[in-house]
């Protein structure tokens, strides 16, 4: 069965269906970019009412703030909710943004950068990832462009990215509604 993964931007749907072709080959999953978080649920709303097939929202938390995550999350289910049976959809939040899955692991960060992080940049991870990436891509590659980055991975073990929460979520919830479409 076909499954949906609809994210809010390009780097962030190079890098999703990155992880899933390495951790989830042979699934059939469309990785969705909307333009947006706006855009993001709309689209997601969309696939869910036209298609009736499983739909995955994975959107930056844009916040760190257990609060402001937590009503942040309840608001998107609220919205999907309003259009599909809850068994059909899941919302993932990327706390505060996509870019920290590359970063959290600092084994994985430093090989793939292959320097040291600084204390500035380990104490940014959790607050500003996309700073820090920026810093890090521009400082030793020489790129401005983010997607370029996911071109990187080709050669590294991707394991340590698969234990970020959030993709462990999106790899746990296509994997259960891949399950169920074959039972």
């Amino acid at each position: 069965m076909k499954s949906y993964v609809v994210v809010e931007g390009s780097f962030d749907a190079k890098l999703i269906a990155t992880l899933i072709k390495e951790f989830l080959p042979g699934q059939e999953v469309v990785v969705a970019e909307a333009g947006g978080k706006s855009s993001a649920v709309s689209l997601a709303r969309s696939l869910l009412v036209t298609r009736h097939l499983p739909v995955l929202l994975a959107v930056d938390a844009d916040t760190v703030d257990p609060q402001s995550v937590r009503e942040n999350k309840q608001n998107l289910e609220s919205l999907l909710g309003m259009v599909a049976d809850p068994g059909l959809w899941r919302v993932v939040l990327f706390e505060p943004e996509i870019e920290v899955t590359l970063l959290s692991n600092l084994r994985f960060a430093e090989t793939l950068f292959e320097a040291k992080l600084t204390r500035e940049q380990k104490a940014l991870i959790h607050y500003d990832p996309k700073r820090v990436l920026a810093e890090l891509s521009r400082e030793h590659w020489n790129l401005e462009n983010g997607s370029s980055i996911v071109q990187r991975l080709a050669d590294l073990d991707l394991k340590p990215l698969a234990e970020a929460p959030a993709i462990r979520e999106i790899l746990e919830f296509l994997t259960v509604t891949h399950q169920r479409s074959a039972a």
